[in-house]
């Protein structure tokens, strides 16, 4: 930490010249450990069977397989759907699904519509983002009871046709995969 009061010392010592920079005080900013944070478990964890692209599993959307692993979890754990507090459920591609893919699933499974739900989406690492939101939340206090995990179906991903004017004869469709 630089404070004034070392500041002008050296420049007494060393002249003005030195510091390019006015001479104001300056917080040493440090990362420090908390002990006080919340130990977080997990208490509960399930997963949908892996389907091969347009295979088994295709005509099931992100969401019913997102619901049907909540649903799952809660089964394990023994856990009314009522005390679930808040659900983060990563989702990379979420046209064709609706809004609020978390919240679909989540009434899905069951738990309570004023259930605070949000979705997450950061490509590869949705799922894993999310987990890491709702322990940072349990750590803190904030919230007691969290669901948190991933949900995808790369075979109801739609095909884009831009909006606007169609032009009349080829029309190219993008696929939303790629």
């Amino acid at each position: 930490m630089i404070s004034r009061l070392s500041v002008s010392k050296l420049s007494r010592l060393f002249g003005s010249n030195c510091f390019p920079i006015s001479f104001t005080t300056y917080q040493h900013r440090s990362a420090s450990t908390n002990s006080n944070l919340n130990e977080v478990v997990i208490v509960s964890a399930a997963r949908t069977p892996i389907g091969s692209f347009r295979g088994s599993l295709a005509s099931v959307s992100a969401t019913k397989l997102g619901a049907t692993a909540i649903k799952a979890c809660l089964e394990r754990a023994k856990i009314p759907a009522n005390r679930i507090q808040e659900v983060y459920m990563g989702n990379v591609v979420q046209a064709g699904t609706g809004q609020a893919p978390a919240r679909q699933a989540s009434i899905y499974a069951g738990l309570p519509q004023e259930t605070i739900c949000t979705t997450v989406n950061k490509v590869c690492a949705s799922g894993m983002k999310a987990i890491m939101i709702a322990s940072q939340s349990l750590m803190c206090g904030h919230q007691d009871i969290m669901i948190a995990g991933g949900m995808e179906s790369m075979s109801n991903v739609p095909y884009y046709l831009a909006r606007g004017d169609t032009p009349y004869g080829n029309i190219q469709l993008e696929d939303g995969i790629a």
